[in-house]
């Protein structure tokens, strides 16, 4: 790190001498304007306008932040990347103990000056920088950091698995007048210490399919201000200063979340935002594939997802008719449902409402299963009706879960969110709100338009027999005890 900082040394020596030496001739001229701010070894960039910029690997860049008016207190720099890593800091020396590495990452600066440094990986890096400014009113988001490298930590640190998503942040401090000692953090935690203040987190889903750096920029300037956030993101938890800094949300593979924080001083009625983060729950590829060794059991996921799409395709339609053939496929999908839970949950091949009564599994267990015995005992007196409703939807359902295979549907988290939380006992502290968009109405419409046709289909079928045929064991001992002779008649009645 030491090279970065000798490299800026010189880069900003050799940007003085050209523009002396610019300057010069300038005068020698007539009028003489400034020189090139590229020449100087720095950035400039403005308040609330983002500033796009094209790292080579390992290059270092010094960032000066302008336009700060006498009010501003403090400022909130960000740099984001839409896969590699870029490392910030306030020093041109990036100690381990004072930098952060990550595709989104944001620094405080008290405007000591308002510089901070950011540098490249071992790959090319086009990063877009965005700065946010704040009076001494506002609270300082990450400014009581006790865990993290910063000092001040605006950032939101994500880890995730194909289960959850997990976002920690540091506590804020109060805010402070310019170049004055910020109040201390854990001496007192009465409603004048910064333990009066709350945190409310959102998120926002990019547009679907869409693993763009365009469509992230956009979604990233969408999540930025605390206006642009109220504006546009989905608040799905708010803490206050004495609970864990801490969320879970659920883990949409190969799909854009941006979250963030929004720190609020409820005494002064002021507010802060934290930097954004973004995710796609996965690692981005550039090799075709929207994550990185996605391929390894697509093929085979998409065949069984297909056969099973057009399986419950004839169920929807016919499914009271082959009343055998329904039995064989429900049979497969409890047995592969139970058998796919066992063997996740108790060995080592490890592949929700938010409300807080459906945290504990006794009570999530009894309310999901009063809900699934809703209809059946609603029609209990209508058994043929039942089964027939029955075929339709699940049926219906299993065409859209096979679509989903191939066109990104939130429809298929209907499912998976159960499944999730059978097989991954913390998935209850889930915050889970799935993205409904263009592609989820268009295909909530095809569901609809199937049980609706399958339903009536079935009854129209169905009208003139009887409710359900008789058991295939029956028509086995009739037959037995049936005997035949000359006078048996060729054209026999059918049994059903």
């Amino acid at each position: 790190m030491r090279l970065c900082a000798v490299e800026l040394l010189l880069a900003a020596a050799s940007g003085m001498l050209s523009a002396q030496s610019y300057s010069s001739r300038g005068l020698a001229g007539g009028a003489g304007s400034a020189p090139p701010r590229a020449a100087a070894g720095y950035i400039k960039i403005p308040l609330l306008e983002p500033v796009s910029v094209l790292l080579e690997p390992n290059e270092c860049k010094r960032i000066v932040v302008t336009n700060i008016s006498s009010q501003t207190a403090f400022v909130i720099a960000q740099v984001y990347t839409h896969m590699q890593d870029v490392m910030v800091s306030l020093s041109p020396s990036f100690p381990a103990d004072a930098s952060y590495t990550s595709p989104s990452a944001g620094v405080v600066l008290t405007l000591t000056p308002a510089t901070f440094f950011i540098r490249a990986g071992e790959e090319m890096v086009s990063a877009v920088l965005f700065a946010l400014s704040y009076t001494a009113l506002d609270p300082i988001p990450g400014a009581c950091n006790t865990e993290f490298s910063l000092e001040n930590d605006p950032n939101l640190h994500l880890t995730y698995d194909r289960y959850e998503t997990a976002v920690t942040f540091a506590p804020a401090n109060l805010g402070t007048v310019r170049q004055l000692a910020p109040p201390a953090c854990d001496v007192k935690t009465d409603v004048h210490t910064r333990w009066r203040l709350t945190y409310d987190i959102y998120q926002y889903f990019l547009p679907e399919s869409d693993l763009t750096m365009e469509s992230l920029s956009k979604g990233m300037n969408k999540m930025s201000s605390v206006q642009e956030i109220e504006r546009n993101g989905i608040k799905i938890t708010t803490r206050n200063s004495f609970q864990q800094s801490i969320t879970y949300g659920n883990s949409y593979i190969g799909t854009g979340v941006i979250y963030n924080v929004i720190v609020r001083d409820p005494h002064l009625k002021t507010s802060a935002s934290y930097a954004p983060v973004s995710t796609y729950a996965c690692s981005l590829s550039s090799e075709g594939y929207p994550c990185k060794n996605s391929d390894k059991n697509v093929v085979y996921i998409k065949v069984l997802c297909t056969v099973i799409g057009v399986y419950g395709l004839i169920l929807c339609l016919i499914g009271h008719r082959i009343f055998e053939a329904e039995f064989l496929f429900f049979g497969f999908l409890i047995f592969g449902f139970m058998s796919f839970v066992l063997v996740t949950r108790f060995s080592a091949l490890n592949f929700i409402p938010n409300f807080t009564i459906f945290r504990n599994d006794i009570n999530f267990w009894i309310i999901f299963c009063c809900v699934m015995l809703v209809v059946p005992t609603v029609l209990i007196l209508r058994p043929r009706a039942l089964n027939i409703i029955t075929c339709a939807l699940v049926g219906s359902y299993a065409v859209i879960v096979a679509i989903g295979v191939y066109v990104y549907t939130s429809l298929t988290y209907i499912v998976l969110n159960v499944i999730k939380r059978t097989i991954h006992p913390d998935f209850a502290k889930v915050e889970s709100d799935a993205p409904f968009q263009r592609t989820d109405f268009i295909l909530t419409s095809i569901w609809a338009m199937l049980f609706v046709s399958g339903v009536s289909l079935q009854f129209i079928l169905e009208r003139n027999r009887l409710p359900f045929p008789p058991c295939p064991y029956d028509n086995w001992r009739r037959r037995r005890n049936t005997t035949y002779g000359e006078r048996t008649p060729l054209l026999r009645p059918p049994d059903i």
